[in-house]
């Protein structure tokens, strides 16, 4: 029976040494993300500041592409309406010059005809 007990014994003590060991382990390793956390945290101290300009910075870019946009809209309308006016410009000088030109070809037309 002591045998037995010694084995026993032995197996308890190894256990035990493992479990101390997994322990060491475990206490190194949790060491070791506390470190991590300290210098994330010292390395992004100062970011959260700059944070809250950029999203300043961002809504006045949004508001100024606004801007620009609703500008873009205006002068695409106004270019069209240029256009519009240009065309019916250059339609009102054509008819200028051509309705005394077609009038006097009707006309010497007509003449040639009365002659006739």
């Amino acid at each position: 029976m002591t045998e037995n007990a010694d084995a026993r014994l032995a197996r308890v003590e190894t256990a035990l040494q493992t479990l101390v060991e997994e322990v060491r382990l475990l206490r190194d390793s949790m060491q070791d993300v506390g470190n991590r956390l300290t210098r994330l945290e010292e390395s992004t101290r100062d970011a959260v500041p700059q944070v809250w300009r950029l999203r300043e910075r961002v809504a006045e870019l949004e508001k100024e592409t606004e801007s620009i946009k609703l500008q873009l809209e205006q002068l695409k309308q106004d270019s069209e309406k240029r256009r519009a006016t240009t065309g019916n410009r250059i339609w009102d000088v054509a008819k200028m010059v051509l309705s005394p030109l077609i009038g006097g070809i009707i006309g010497a037309w007509l003449a040639l005809w009365w002659r006739r």
